[in-house]
Parts: structure tokens; C-alpha cells; sequence
């Protein structure tokens, strides 16, 4: 059995050779001051150690992991930091823009143009014939020309439309000019019209009178014969046997109502009087003004080609311009019909369109 041990610690029992080895060594570096240096050294690469290991520590990087990108903390103060700027630069203005209050300027009185377009729009309103709507804003024109056209084979008559002028009359060609002067006017102007608050008002203006003359047109016929016989007419297919444009055909007027192409181009000055000789004279004009159509027959197709008599023979800038059109629109040369990509391609149809054809069949390629 060990023996029992009151005062702690190890049972274990140091020789006397350590504990005389400890003693030594403490007596020998208490005495002898040679003996600190090695260890003195020792201690000097420790401090030396830990000083380095912690300069290695403080040089390295030190990264953020965001789980799907890794970033340094030096660059993500850059990143902070120029959101900041940013802010400040950007944003902060911003908001306080926004907050600061607006002044609007005050609405500018309208003009007397503005005043009198309310007053002018308003005659159309008092024009208008048939069952006229509620908001007609004329309270003395009522519903008036309920029966017209009860005697045609339009189904529901010829109701509608403008009065020309002060009478009961409805004429197609000034009302079909009247409503494409307000129909161009809206199309150049259509900001404005919204801006005095007429834009609607005027859009049923247009239909009113767009409504009226889409009944009068007689679509029974498969294909439009007259214009092509008025244009022959015009061109020599008449009782005269004579064209009435200037250079076509072989038989055309040689005395045309025209000063230019009725002097001789001699160089020489002609006063307006002495223009008259040649007015007057029966010889045929010494220009010819070719493409020219003069005023043409009247209506017992008797033609008079006199200079002096100027309801014959007289061309005019109208007259050709609408020649072109018509003889534009009956050419084949290039394909009938009218072109697709034109001012009118924009506006939607009035019934549903058709489903376009399926293209050619072509064979796979294996």
C-alpha cells in the first residue's frame, strides 16, 4: 500500500540528480552572465517570430464570401462608396425636385382666331338635314328633309347631308369639296383642333356629311363604263371626230385662246394691243401648246375653233389637272387599280378584311 500523502501533489520522486541538475543550472546563469547569451538569442528569434507572423497577418486580403460572388473588403467600399456618390450626384436632386412645388404657368386666353373657329364649325350644325341629333346645339333648326330619296331604289332614302347654302338644296360636288376641306384641315391640324376642344366635334361633322354622299353612290354597276367614254369623248371619239388635247390625235384645235402660243416667237416686243392682230387673225397659232384640253363642245357637241370665242377654245390649269388624274387612273400599262402604299393605306377598312391566300404548295426537301 502507498502511503498516504496529506500534503498533495505527485507521488513520483525526483532524483537527486535533477533536482541537482535545476539547481545547477539556475546557480550557473545567476553567477556566470557568459551563460545568458544563448539563451538571450533564443529569445530574441522568438520575438522576432511572432513580430513577423503578425506583419504576414496584417498583409493579407480579407474577402466577403456573398455565396455566389467572392469580394474584398477594399473593393466593396468602392462599390458603397460610389453608390453613395451617386446618390448624391443623381438621386439626391432628383428627390428634391420632386418635392419642391410646381408652378404652372397660367393658361393662356385663347385668341380671337380660336374664338371666331367655335362660331364658324357652329354653321355647319345649322346646315345639317335629316333626323338631326340632340346635341345639335341649334335649338331653331329641327329635323327637316325626312322624305328625300323615298323615291329611289336607295334603301332608306337620301336622308342627310348639308343644305348648300340658305335653301333646301343639297348639292353632291360643293359638299363633297366642303368635306374634304375639313377633312384635310384635320389631318394637318389635328392638335390643334384637340387643343380648342373641336377635334370631336369636327370628326362628326365629317361623318354627317361622308354618310350622306356614301348613299348616294351606285355601286350596282361591276365595272365603270362612263368615265372611259367621257375620256374617249375628250380624245376624238365624238360627233366632231376631233380630240380636244392639243397634239393628240390628227384632227385638234389650231386657233387655242392662248397669248403665249398665239404670238409668233420672233424676238421682236408686242404690246398688249398689237397682240390683238394676232388674236384676231384666222391663221392658226404659230406655237403649238401641245397636251393642251380647250373648253371643248357645247352641249349640242358643236365645237368653234376661233380664238375670239374663248368658251371654246381656251385651256385652263384646272381642266388638264383633273384630265391627268382621270387618264392616270385608266392606264393599264402598268396594272389597274390604285396603289396600296398611298396617303389612304393608313386608314383601317370599313369591314373586316380578307384572310390573305396560303402561299404555293412546294414540296419538302428530303
Amino acid at each position: 500500500m502507498h502511503a498516504r500523502n496529506n500534503w498533495g501533489g505527485s507521488f513520483e520522486m525526483s532524483t537527486s540528480e535533477e533536482v541537482c541538475g535545476y539547481e545547477g543550472n539556475n546557480r550557473d546563469t545567476e553567477w556566470d552572465r557568459a551563460a545568458l547569451l544563448g539563451r538571450q538569442d533564443h529569445l530574441d528569434e522568438t520575438l522576432q517570430s511572432w513580430v513577423l507572423e503578425r506583419s504576414e497577418k496584417s498583409k493579407k486580403t480579407k474577402y466577403v464570401d456573398f455565396g455566389c460572388i467572392v469580394c474584398s473588403h477594399k473593393a466593396l467600399k468602392w462599390i458603397f462608396g460610389s453608390i453613395f456618390l451617386a446618390f448624391c450626384v443623381i438621386g439626391l436632386p432628383i428627390i428634391i425636385t420632386k418635392s419642391l412645388p410646381k408652378h404652372h404657368p397660367p393658361p393662356t386666353l385663347p385668341d380671337n382666331y380660336t374664338l371666331a373657329i367655335h362660331k364658324a364649325l357652329l354653321f355647319f350644325n345649322a346646315q345639317r338635314s335629316g333626323r338631326l341629333p340632340k346635341n345639335n346645339g341649334i335649338a331653331w333648326r329641327g329635323n327637316s328633309g325626312l322624305n328625300d330619296g323615298n323615291d329611289s331604289d336607295v334603301k332608306g332614302g337620301l336622308v342627310g347631308g348639308y343644305y348648300d347654302a340658305g335653301d333646301n338644296t343639297k348639292y353632291n360636288f360643293p359638299m363633297a369639296f366642303s368635306i374634304t376641306m375639313l377633312s384635310w384641315s384635320l389631318l394637318e391640324y389635328k392638335q390643334k383642333y384637340v387643343a380648342v376642344n373641336e377635334y370631336a366635334h369636327t370628326r362628326e361633322l365629317i361623318k354627317w356629311g361622308t354618310d350622306y354622299l356614301l348613299l348616294t353612290f351606285n355601286n350596282s354597276a361591276t365595272k365603270i363604263n362612263k368615265i372611259y367614254a367621257q375620256i374617249d369623248y375628250i380624245l376624238g371619239k365624238n360627233p366632231m371626230k376631233m380630240s380636244y388635247v392639243v397634239g393628240f390625235g390628227n384632227k385638234f384645235p389650231r386657233h387655242v385662246h392662248h397669248r403665249g402660243a398665239s404670238i409668233p416667237n420672233d424676238h421682236k416686243h408686242h404690246s398688249c394691243t398689237g397682240g390683238w392682230n394676232w388674236r384676231d387673225t384666222p391663221n392658226p397659232n404659230p406655237n403649238t401648246i401641245t397636251g393642251a384640253m380647250v373648253g371643248g363642245p357645247n352641249s349640242f357637241d358643236q365645237f368653234h375653233d376661233s380664238r375670239k370665242n374663248y368658251n371654246f377654245t381656251k385651256p385652263t390649269l384646272a381642266g388638264n389637272a383633273g384630265l391627268v388624274a382621270a387618264l392616270i387612273s385608266l392606264t393599264s400599262t402598268t396594272g389597274s387599280g390604285i396603289d396600296r402604299n398611298t396617303i389612304f393605306s393608313a386608314i383601317p377598312p370599313l369591314g373586316p378584311q380578307n384572310p390573305p391566300p396560303p402561299p404555293p404548295w412546294k414540296p419538302i426537301k428530303t
